[in-house]
């Protein structure tokens, strides 16, 4: 599952705002505690990850930064380091993101093969990947807007 989250019209840099990379990162942990989610890519983990490294490794520095500095520090950290690595997590402006959710197996629901169900017996479209399962049901692909 891919949820896009936008800043608001007009809004600029959304992404360094405490307050939604804090939204984001809520989702983020949300979906991480759900049965079959096997990871979670979101901005907000990476910030985290980093805040703590630039402490010393400190667990309590393992949170989104409170300030627009810190954070803003964070994404422009991982740009110079690894210049495009992250294109794909957070626009280039940082006023949108996506947060994805992916299936924790690669069971018959995710094996790209029809199947039939074991309640009905009756065949079922073929699912090339989770992803592409997660997209094409109803509510699969949302987008927030903060």
């Amino acid at each position: 599952m891919t949820v896009l989250v936008e800043g608001a019209p007009g809004e600029r840099k959304m992404l360094e705002r405490p307050d939604s990379l804090k939204a984001v990162d809520k989702l983020a942990t949300f979906l991480r505690e759900q049965p079959n989610v096997g990871y979670v890519a979101d901005p907000a983990f990476y910030i985290k990850t980093r805040y703590s490294f630039v402490h010393g490794i400190d667990k309590t520095y393992f949170r989104v930064p409170d300030t627009r500095q810190e954070i803003g520090e964070g994404v422009e950290a991982f740009a110079a380091i690894t210049p495009g690595a992250y294109d794909w997590l957070y626009s280039e402006d940082y006023n949108s993101c996506v947060i994805t959710a992916y299936c924790a197996s690669t069971g018959w629901w995710c094996s790209g093969r029809s199947y039939t169900s074991p309640e009905s017996r009756t065949p079922n479209r073929s699912r090339s990947s989770c992803l592409t399962a997660a997209r094409s049901a109803p509510g699969g692909s949302s987008t927030m807007y903060l």
